[in-house]
């Protein structure tokens, strides 16, 4: 298995030579540096490069920031970098988690083929000399405990109640040959076998799998009965309540002809699970405005609701901070949702996060040090603001270059 040295093809391999504009690894490459300069999250990064394997790119993007603290060790020891002083630092990192720590080997050719046939060996010695030190057989086991629990993190799924009730997709998923389980607690759920499931203690439409199950050919997801959905992801919508049954009052309508009811702001709604969770829970009535400032989410807020029969969601291009309580449409709003990351950064899978904020920390605290004076208030502006302005290890060496 990738990650534990197994040797297998890698989900993101793409084959044959490295004829197309970039190879995985170079879009890898792009994706890794936008992260680290806080310029979006792996996902939606992913899903906007213009490479075409997208599934293929994510995969190869998350586990190489999984196992980042392991690369950069890697990289470090191995003077790799030293040895190539024009390869990029992100672009290093995704062919060293193919060819040293998943050990599956790059799967292209070009300049990743080439690092590979060059250092494989090299990897491979300090890769097991990390191991040694630790005394531990697989890579996986040299990341910290909190970024390997996430083996042990159930596959979430939400019933969408808009397509059917959640006693009769539970008896479908028996019906496929899947073992329900009675959890009592939420550390139930980490002990979850292959081939069983369990209702998840706290969310009464939620339910949790064995990690790693593949629920993309199962009958209830392609209906949209179940959305796969993280768990945390489906706390807001629980946490706003809206009632079910009421009635939307129309601007040009008084309020004595149509009752007036539930009318929900999704303030960052794309891509639209929490915002089709808030519809299943209002049973598709009332009215839900959905905001969203990228166009291409929006759009796909509008094909994923679609299909989850989501009828009562009005989508609204741009930002829910423009939007005017005086606006006829929104001045009877009763419910908010307000998810600002809409990212899934809450989710202990995300050992990345914590990484890079970590990065960019370290990037600040250096440049206080050589300059305490006007570069801290400087430095303390692009904290304070959420803004990076990139200045980590990983183009550190190109800016040595005056590559930039």
């Amino acid at each position: 298995r990738c990650g534990r040295g197994g040797g297998q093809r890698p989900a993101h391999s793409h084959g044959g030579r490295d004829s197309a504009p970039q190879s995985v690894y170079h879009a890898a490459a792009a994706v890794l540096d936008k992260v680290f300069r806080k310029e979006g999250l792996p996902k939606q990064l992913c899903h906007r490069s213009s490479f075409q394997g997208k599934k293929q790119l994510l995969a190869l993007v998350t586990q190489t920031l999984r196992f980042l603290p392991v690369i950069e060790q890697l990289l470090d020891n191995s003077k790799l970098l030293d040895v190539e002083r024009k390869v990029p630092r992100s672009l290093a990192a995704a062919v060293v988690h193919d060819v040293a720590v998943a050990g599956c080997g790059v799967q292209c050719g070009g300049l990743p083929r080439k690092l590979e046939q060059k250092h494989k060996a090299r990897l491979a010695a300090e890769l097991a000399k990390l191991k040694a030190r630790a005394q531990v057989r697989h890579a996986v086991e040299l990341l910290p405990e909190a970024s390997r629990v996430q083996e042990r993190i159930p596959r979430w799924a939400r019933v969408n109640t808009l397509k059917g009730d959640v006693e009769s997709a539970v008896d479908r998923i028996q019906e496929a040959g899947y073992t329900l389980i009675e959890a009592a607690d939420q550390a139930a759920l980490l002990q979850l076998e292959p081939k069983s499931f369990a209702r998840d203690p706290h969310l009464p439409d939620v339910l949790a799998f064995a990690p790693g199950t593949d629920l993309h050919d199962f009958p209830l997801y392609k209906d949209s009965t179940l959305i796969l959905q993280d768990k945390a992801s489906c706390m807001p919508a629980h946490a706003v309540a809206p009632p079910q049954g009421a009635q939307t009052r129309h601007p040009t309508m008084s309020p004595a002809v149509v009752p007036f009811g539930a009318t929900c702001v999704d303030a960052c709604a794309a891509p639209g699970n929490k915002t089709s969770h808030l519809a299943a829970l209002m049973g598709n009535s009332g009215t839900i405005h959905a905001f969203d400032t990228d166009p291409h989410r929006l759009a796909l807020l509008r094909r994923l609701t679609a299909k989850a029969g989501a009828s009562s969601i009005l989508p609204r291009h741009g930002s829910f901070l423009d939007a005017l309580p005086t606006d006829r449409d929104l001045a009877g709003v009763t419910h908010l949702l307000v998810d600002p990351s809409c990212s899934g950064s809450g989710m202990m899978a995300a050992p990345w996060f914590a990484h890079s904020s970590a990065c960019v920390a370290a990037a600040v605290a250096s440049k206080q040090a050589a300059a305490p004076t006007a570069d801290s208030a400087a430095a303390g502006d692009a904290v304070g603001s959420g803004k990076s302005d990139g200045k980590t290890k990983w183009d550190k060496r190109k800016r040595k270059r005056g590559e930039d």
